[in-house]
């Protein structure tokens, strides 16, 4: 039986209906749990979609005030180019978390909003700090409670710049101390986040898992289909998916290097293919990006896939690309940062090397071996299966019914 209490949930980007990137499965997998708990549910982003409702959620789309004018973008500059003198030219890049902070407290129409769903909630799980602090102030005088979900601590992202990370923390740091609960995603955020005097409830990413199928020979006919209508070969692919994201952006530079140091012909050819839009359509030799892609097409290349690549040196929080790819059975060739927040074990159920120079041997040695790409495959699988999001967000649930991370 379902709870009569109404949750609203504030998601920042505009994607949660296409759960394409990993923030959006994550929220879109969290309703998942909460409609079967909840009576009613609103979920509200910023997006020029048309109001939904989809069972007993209502998904409400808004859009700024600024965001249709021109003043928005001559303020983001000014804002850019002062954060660019008083950091020496340092903050290029990275000035986005502070700025998206700022304007949504600076925005009038977003408060209104704001106003109108915290009335009608008896409980508000804010998606990411950057949102937060109308909805927060709203809340306070409304004795309304309020969970905010740190996919990831956003000032880990500034890294050029002392004085624009130390600027972001402060106030994302301040807005966490404003919340009745702080979720994180990993046992290192929980720790880090207790000396600014946060005590965060850990609820990791998690999965479907009955989406994902480690049985190709099953769809054999729609991969090849799937591999037909991008022209890309039908072996030795190494994948890479990922979100717009600087650290993604940097990743996929470093697989093209490596696909132009293995160019070859022949069958033992060795093909890179990157998903996402973290880098536009492209095709060279033996590098293919492809965009953003469907489902059913990106479910369709993994199973093609002999393993997957993740290159990232830089991350926060834990990534959810990377159990969703141990979740298709895959062997992954990750750096540390790929792996954060996960407990594996380097050559039992991934391969993990910080060193791209050796990259190419470690490729070359793994796809002669089919033997040993299944065992850790299989041992990637059975890692995966331990986050079940069914499981895992039932933990939002307790939070809400505030049963538990008192602060």
């Amino acid at each position: 039986m379902k709870t009569d209490l109404k949750i609203a949930v504030f998601y920042p980007w505009g994607n949660i209906l296409e759960r394409k990137s990993g923030s959006s499965r994550r929220s879109g997998e969290m309703l998942d749990v909460l409609k079967d708990e909840f009576s009613e549910i609103i979920c509200t982003s910023p997006t020029g979609m048309l109001d939904t409702r989809i069972g007993n959620i209502f998904y409400k789309g808004y859009c700024w005030p600024f965001s249709a004018k021109p003043t928005i973008s001559k303020l983001q500059n000014l804002f850019n180019r002062v954060l660019d003198i008083i950091t020496l030219g340092k903050s290029k890049e990275e000035e986005g978390w502070l700025w998206l902070h700022s304007i949504y407290a600076m925005d009038p129409v977003f408060a209104k909003h704001v106003d109108e769903i915290t009335d009608w909630a008896d409980a508000v799980i804010v998606e990411f700090t950057f949102p937060s602090l109308p909805i927060l102030k709203a809340c306070r005088h409304k004795n309304k409670r309020v969970i905010i979900t740190l996919h990831d601590i956003l000032s880990d992202h500034v890294t050029k710049s002392k004085l624009l990370k130390y600027f972001t923390r402060k106030i994302e740091i301040n807005a966490m101390k404003k919340a009745d609960c702080i979720v994180c995603t990993s046992i290192s955020d929980r720790e880090r986040l207790k000396k600014y005097g946060i005590n965060a409830e850990i609820i990791p990413h998690g999965i479907d898992i009955q989406r994902y199928n480690t049985e190709p020979q099953k769809h054999s006919e729609v991969i090849s289909d799937v591999l037909g209508d991008f022209g890309l070969p039908q072996q030795n692919i190494c994948l890479f998916v990922g979100a717009w994201h600087l650290p993604n952006f940097e990743a996929v530079d470093t697989i093209r290097q490596l696909a132009k140091s293995m160019q070859s012909t022949g069958k033992d050819k060795v093909n890179f293919v990157v998903v996402g839009d973290c880098c536009k359509a492209e095709r060279n030799d033996n590098f293919f990006a492809l965009g953003k892609v469907d489902e059913e097409v990106l479910h369709a290349l993994y199973n093609a896939a002999a393993m997957v690549l993740i290159p990232l040196t830089k991350g926060a929080g834990a990534s959810l690309k990377t159990i969703e790819a141990m979740a298709y059975g895959k062997v992954i060739l990750g750096t540390t940062v790929a792996f954060r927040g996960y407990s594996v074990e380097s050559n039992v159920n991934c391969l993990i090397s910080d060193e791209f120079s050796g990259y190419k041997k470690l490729i070359i040695d793994l796809l002669a071996d089919q033997n040993k790409r299944k065992e850790i495959g299989s041992n990637a699988r059975k890692f995966a299966e331990l986050f079940d999001s069914r499981l895992l967000y039932r933990r939002y649930v307790d939070l809400i019914m505030e049963r538990g991370c008192d602060k």
